[in-house]
């Protein structure tokens, strides 16, 4: 992959995949032109498998628990803030197991971690029912009560110090949405 060195400049070049990348401190950017053709989450519940779907929540969780003190990530996860990107080889197909999340430079200060956390469990509910909806009480019947708990904890998550809400995203969140995973996966494979 090729280092930016001027951002005007290699975003004024025709380039059809991606630009390249861009180095901040410890941060790192992958920049891709804005033409290129995207589906953003909630166009795409149609095409996901549940374990698709169940891989999907694991990956955006932990990824927000990477990234989510960083400038680029601090603001709630919106349903358009999670693309995908169509196969360069094949532009009927998307690259479905490569989500990116696309992130905003806020001008204000941090906002409220239990109103990001919030918003995440809302992403967890609409890719455990594979449609777009503000809130579910079903969540157990369908997911089981692993992913329920998840969800739950995301929405009514209590004050959060900047440094707990990461241990408390990685045993409540993340380790239940692993082991649903598996066992989805599992289901599969007997089957």
């Amino acid at each position: 992959m090729t280092k930016i060195k001027c951002l005007c400049c290699t975003l004024s070049q025709i380039c059809p995949v991606c630009l390249g990348l861009l180095d901040e401190d410890e941060y790192r950017f992958i920049v891709y032109p804005g033409a290129q053709t995207v589906l953003i989450l909630c166009d795409i519940h149609g095409l996901l498998t549940r374990c698709k779907r169940y891989w999907l929540a694991l990956t955006l969780m932990s990824s927000y628990l990477q990234l989510g003190s960083t400038p680029w990530l601090n603001t709630p996860l919106r349903k358009d803030s999670v693309l995908f990107f169509r196969d360069p080889s094949n532009t009927d197909a998307l690259l479905l197991d490569s989500p990116y999340i696309c992130g905003d430079m806020p001008k204000e200060a941090a906002i409220n971690i239990n109103d990001t956390i919030s918003t995440l469990g809302i992403r967890l509910l609409e890719l455990c029912f594979g449609t777009p909806l503000e809130s579910s009480r079903i969540v157990s019947e369908q997911a089981g009560p692993g992913f329920a708990e998840a969800v739950d904890w995301c929405l009514h998550a209590e004050e959060l110090s900047n440094g707990s809400w990461r241990k408390e995203i990685c045993t409540r969140v993340i380790v239940p949405l692993d082991y649903c995973h598996k066992q989805i996966s599992k289901q599969l494979v007997t089957h």
